[in-house]
């Protein structure tokens, strides 16, 4: 993965200065907890968001390669065994737009992140969604084979680049994914896009990644 420094070189002045207005508005009693692993980009994304929201957090490592997330300890907080899972004190929740959405709603200063206007709300839920049912799973098709070491399909590739080239059209000429400003989606979609890009240079040099959006702050 891209290293810290070179993911805030990506971030423009607007968004940095975005980043640092903004904390929590009510701490929770506890650091929050995420269990995950850092491949994983719904993991990397609600890390982003606690760290937008200034929410200090801590994470506990999963290996899903020796298949940590299907023994009984993690199935009893998250039956589904998909990552991330998050603590906040004895509240549990699971899949990382959620979590993001909770944590705005529960610990976030203002509205900035996921906005309570009804229209502005739909367009990030849009992305979000945009998030985890196209550009997401294409990329985990293609990331599980190559996680355990088998072979990757020529479709798995294309099925990637059409979801790139979608991102592109929701994009625009806009800086950011939903709104004038960075919201979670970007943190979501950022965060795939950046797992995208570096899986694809092991896979195909001359893979055209087109998307334009800004890297969000990525602790890793």
């Amino acid at each position: 993965m891209p290293g810290r420094s070179y993911l805030l070189r990506k971030v423009s002045g607007s968004a940095r200065r975005a980043f640092s207005s903004t904390s929590a508005m009510a701490a929770p009693r506890e650091p929050i907890k995420l269990h995950g692993f850092t491949l994983s980009p719904p993991f990397r994304a609600s890390a982003m968001t606690c760290e937008v929201l200034g929410i200090e957090y801590k994470t506990q490592f999963i290996d899903v390669t020796s298949l940590e997330h299907r023994k009984p300890a993690y199935l009893k907080l998250n039956p589904l065994h998909s990552i991330p899972t998050m603590e906040d004190g004895d509240y549990i929740l699971y899949d990382s737009h959620a979590i993001s959405a909770y944590l705005c709603n529960m610990y976030g200063k203002d509205n900035k992140w996921y906005p309570t206007d009804p229209r502005q709300r739909g367009i990030v839920d849009q992305r979000l969604h945009f998030d985890c049912s196209v550009l997401g799973p294409s990329f985990k098709n293609m990331a599980i084979p190559l996680l355990f070491g088998k072979q990757i399909q020529p479709k798995m590739v294309e099925h990637v680049k059409e979801s790139m080239q979608q991102l592109d059209k929701l994009l625009g000429d806009r800086k950011f994914i939903a709104l004038d400003w960075p919201t979670i989606a970007d943190c979501h979609c950022s965060s795939t896009v950046i797992s995208i890009q570096v899986s694809l240079i092991s896979i195909s040099s001359n893979f055209p990644t087109t998307a334009k959006i800004n890297i969000c702050f990525c602790p890793y």
